[in-house]
């Protein structure tokens, strides 16, 4: 069980490869899960903001003041704010991702 000439090394190289390749479809993973946890958590954002928008304009209060704070509380940023009819509108920022959401009287 001698080793060939020029062959002492060569499962520490493979090894080193394979162990570089994992990491990196761990870094790849990891990158992608952010996204998609941060597209959800603007969803959430957006439809919460409406829906407490939606229920201020009922009472008569200020719809896009309370779902700007809805939002805020939720880390997100408003992007924009629209009233059209009784329904509420709101356009939310998390982490580069953005969603949209309305809400309005049943």
């Amino acid at each position: 069980m001698n080793a060939k000439r020029g062959e002492e090394g060569y499962a520490t190289l493979v090894g080193a490869v394979m162990c570089a390749a994992l990491v990196g479809c761990v870094v790849l993973a990891v990158t992608l899960l952010g996204g998609v946890i941060a597209q959800h958590r603007a969803q959430v954002a957006a439809d919460m903001a409406a829906i407490a928008g939606a229920h201020s304009l009922w009472l008569g209060g200020d719809a896009c003041r309370l779902a700007e704070d809805t939002a805020r509380d939720n880390t997100a940023e408003i992007q924009r704010c629209e009233i059209e009819g009784m329904d509420v509108i709101v356009a939310v920022r998390v982490r580069g991702r953005e969603a949209v959401s309305r809400a309005g009287p049943l």
